[in-house]
């Protein structure tokens, strides 16, 4: 009888430490929504409460998440790189589920050339203010993060992907053409040979990144 108390005991203890670990999770879940509504409102210019909008909301923030748990590390991390997404989306005023997605594709390829998600996040930045200087509009911004990170996600720029970046990003075309020690003109018979590389894009918009925080 004694053991069967114990058990009961024991049993009741991870009962009540599982709902108190579920209530946690759900507060945590309830306000960091909140969050992203508020947010979202000033990086889109979304306002109102009605069913509709806050439906939307939740789905637009599920998919989120769950892009970015992909890369996260933990609970925790995913909270930090959350919020250092929405605060480069806001920076640049570039769709978040764009940047999200961006940023997800550029940390797995930057980790696997052993890289930090700090890097991860300063290219995704630097690559939005490049769209900003040139001028991009929401769309063509859309399509360039798309196609830059497929190209990073692949390991080399060409193709579609080249074309792309070649006539939205001509910022990033100089400074890759740079690293290379190549004229922009060269590039076109680089990109075929593959050796526009993950590596050498890296690298291209790290040294870009003060002229380009500077314009």
């Amino acid at each position: 009888n004694t053991t069967v108390t114990l058990r009961n005991a024991l049993a009741q203890r991870r009962l009540e430490k599982s709902m108190l670990q579920q209530s946690k999770a759900t507060k945590e879940a309830s306000f960091n929504l909140l969050g992203f509504l508020s947010k979202a409102s000033l990086i889109v210019g979304v306002v109102g409460t009605t069913a509709a909008v806050i439906g939307k909301s939740v789905d637009s923030y599920t998919v989120l998440q769950n892009k970015l748990r992909n890369v996260a590390e933990s609970e925790e991390n995913l909270v930090t790189i959350t919020e250092a997404v929405f605060d480069i989306a806001r920076k640049t005023r570039a769709p978040i589920q764009d940047t999200a997605k961006a940023f997800q594709r550029f940390d797995l390829a930057i980790k696997g050339l052993g890289g930090s998600q700090q890097e991860s996040l300063d290219l995704t930045e630097t690559v939005n203010k490049a769209l900003i200087l040139s001028g991009a509009t929401a769309h063509e911004t859309s399509s360039s993060l798309l196609q830059l990170s497929q190209a990073f996600n692949k390991g080399k720029l060409d193709g579609d992907e080249f074309r792309s970046v070649a006539e939205l990003m001509p910022i990033a075309m100089d400074a890759i053409a740079k690293e290379l020690k190549v004229t922009r003109g060269e590039l076109l018979k680089l990109a075929p040979e593959g050796k526009i590389t993950a590596k050498v894009m890296l690298e291209a918009f790290k040294k870009a990144r003060e002229e380009i925080d500077g314009k």
